[in-house]
């Protein structure tokens, strides 16, 4: 029982580092809005950030290397971290799995283990979070299982609350908000080269850019443009002229953001990519960037075609919508002012930060508030959370 007085206390046992775009967005960023609410937050990463990128980051030599240096941070590291954090992680009022708490493709036992000490023997609610489509890529029961255990679950995509409600019907959406205090928004002007950018994680070597190459090339014939890949990952020279690459550090998170001039976000239509947040667009609005991307998925509630930004379905429509934004700097100054207004409105830490704090409330008392609920005056009428535990 929580003493009267004393602040909410909420274990946020994040995936990865602070370093990591998934766990920065989803849990990191709220620590110091949510103690304005009056909820303290206790993150438990699996190990510091300098010893992350020590051992898991520029893995070059000999493969046997790189799988040991891999096998030391995984099981020499990360696991008897994990252990000593899930008994200290139960003292929280709250706790919360972001992801998963080891490697993405590993079975869920130490999310069993949390789960017996955590809810079943000290009463803790356990919430679960996922961003991201990883039951696409990764064995989906180990999935099933984390939103089964969960006393509640939470996501920013429609396509994993439908998926998750199989499992747990206690299922709410919460967008990640974007820290629109940190993001300058740009100041446009007529100037040459245009700069096209985008930035993420390289997970197929391209990091489905690979349809750009050539609507640079195209765009290269008429204007001088710079296409800027920011990555945490090197990828191998892909022989375009204009093609720019830069190192992302996470010191410079919205400056490489403030030197673009249109924010992409290409995508294929496929199960995986229909479940990704969308946060890229978010935070090139935020910067005040018009944007280009892919009609798929969270992509079409975030953007309005024509006002903050483009859709393009093919190489033909890329082409003649980034050839719009870069001959008429004044379209891309109108678009990027409605991105951030849209931003500022629907997605900033002031706008969601309420509606997540509502939500973890509700699970410290016993009551699991929707966002709609959670933007509501408190009153009655709500109906207590029911534990919906069906483990295999």
């Amino acid at each position: 029982m929580r003493a009267s007085g004393r602040a909410l206390t909420i274990a946020m046992l994040t995936e990865l580092t602070r370093k990591n775009g998934s766990s920065r967005v989803v849990c990191f960023q709220y620590e110091e809005p949510l103690r304005n609410l009056g909820i303290e937050v206790r993150f438990f990463p699996p190990t510091s950030v300098r010893i992350y990128e020590a051992l898991c980051e520029g893995l070059v030599g000999p493969r046997w290397l790189v799988i040991l240096r891999k096998a030391i941070y995984w099981y020499g590291l990360v696991l008897p971290r994990r252990l000593a954090q899930i008994i200290r992680a139960g003292f929280c009022d709250v706790v919360l799995i972001q992801r998963g708490l080891f490697r993405y493709n590993s079975p869920p036992v130490l999310e069993w283990l949390l789960w017996l000490w955590a809810s079943k023997l000290l009463g803790r609610p356990v919430l679960y979070t996922l961003d991201d489509a990883q039951y696409r890529v990764a064995n989906p029961r180990y999935f099933q299982w984390r939103f089964r255990m969960a006393d509640c679950v939470y996501t920013g995509n429609e396509e994993i609350a439908a998926y998750a409600r199989q499992w747990n019907p206690s299922v709410t959406r919460i967008e990640a908000g974007v820290d629109t205090r940190a993001a300058r928004p740009k100041q446009h002007s007529e100037h040459w080269p245009v700069v096209i950018g985008w930035v993420g994680t390289l997970l197929d070597q391209d990091g489905y850019l690979g349809l750009m190459g050539e609507i640079v090339r195209e765009l290269r014939l008429k204007y001088p443009i710079i296409f800027r890949v920011v990555s945490n990952r090197p990828s191998e020279p892909c022989g375009v002229d204009g093609w720019e690459k830069r190192r992302w550090t996470l010191e410079d998170e919205w400056q490489v953001l403030a030197g673009f001039d249109i924010g992409v976000m290409p995508l294929p239509d496929d199960e995986f990519t229909r479940a990704k947040e969308g946060y890229k667009l978010k935070q090139y609005m935020a910067a005040g960037l018009p944007v280009v991307c892919s009609p798929v998925g969270q992509n079409l509630k975030l953007v309005q075609d024509g006002v903050n930004g483009y859709f393009a379905r093919n190489k033909q429509e890329w082409v003649e919508r980034l050839a719009r934004l870069v001959s008429d700097w004044k379209l891309r100054e109108e678009m990027g002012r409605a991105g951030r207004r849209r931003v500022e409105e629907r997605f900033s830490l002031e706008v969601v930060t309420p509606q997540l704090a509502a939500f973890i409330r509700g699970a410290a008392g016993g009551v699991h508030e929707t966002v709609e609920q959670a933007q509501r005056p408190t009153g009655s009428g709500r109906e207590p959370m029911r534990s919906h535990t069906r483990l295999p």
